[in-house]
């Protein structure tokens, strides 16, 4: 699922139902990796930046040396919350964003990480905590990546649409789409195989291909309606991908 195996270490479970607001590791950071899902109520995450707040059937990654607060909203009901906390080999980084936290999936995910619960103290039921600890991390990650893929398939879509506008610089657009250049660049590589310069290269080219042959625009003109601000340069393009010239595709195709 990810190109490096994870090995996970300490691996310990919590059932708990609170009578406490609020517990805080703003003082002491977290020591360990956790994964948290809400059983019963409602709690409020509490970071520098933002609030998270789960209800029944959410569940959350709290990363190690991460600070926060978490807030029970016990004054609503009863507030009951189940966890594993978990530590990886020196070196290794947990490939979930921090507080990554979802409702999707979580029914698989509580069912697991109950059983996980119920063989803490089972010393004898080695294999079936971690065949369950292995469950909830394939339901996490599952989830994760199939909303990264959903994110990145929209901000493909979205790209094309500005990519063919023909307006924007490849910066611009990546600002617009709230991404890095470069992380943009390798995003839409991945998706389509082409670098968004390239791509709206091609759909500029097959633009031209379509005018050569649909009207009696001149070259040049044509080369400026398609983006293309420079003619010599148009035809080094034209040329490269389409393997002749402007004047001649639009001679040849036009005999044929």
């Amino acid at each position: 699922m990810f190109a490096k195996p994870l090995n996970f270490k300490n691996i310990g479970t919590v059932k708990w139902t609170w009578t406490q607001n609020e517990f805080s590791f703003l003082e002491m950071p977290r020591s360990t990796h956790g994964l948290l899902a809400v059983v019963k109520g409602g709690v409020d995450y509490i970071l520098n930046d933002r609030t998270i707040t789960l209800s029944q059937g959410e569940f959350i990654y709290l990363p190690k040396n991460s600070l926060y607060k978490a807030r029970f909203h016990i004054n609503k009901g009863e507030v009951q919350t189940l966890l594993v906390n978990f530590d990886l080999e020196e070196g290794q980084v947990f490939p979930i964003p921090p507080f990554y936290n979802s409702h999707d999936k979580t029914l698989q995910f509580e069912t697991a990480l109950k059983r996980l619960c119920d063989l803490e103290n089972e010393e004898e039921s080695l294999y079936l905590k971690q065949a369950y600890f292995n469950l909830c991390m394939h339901v996490v990650f599952t989830d994760y990546l199939s909303k990264r893929h959903s994110a990145e398939t929209k901000l493909v879509a979205r790209a094309k649409v500005l990519l063919k506008s023909n307006e924007k610089s490849i910066e611009e657009i990546a600002e617009e789409l709230k991404i890095s250049p470069s992380g943009f660049r390798k995003k839409f590589k991945d998706a389509t195989g082409f670098s968004p310069a390239d791509w709206r290269c091609q759909r500029r080219i097959e633009t031209a291909k379509r005018l050569l042959l649909t009207s009696d625009m001149s070259i040049d003109a044509i080369a400026e309606q398609t983006g293309f601000y420079d003619t010599p340069y148009f035809y080094k393009k034209f040329y490269s991908i389409v393997g002749t010239t402007p004047k001649k595709y639009r001679k040849t195709e036009i005999m044929f």
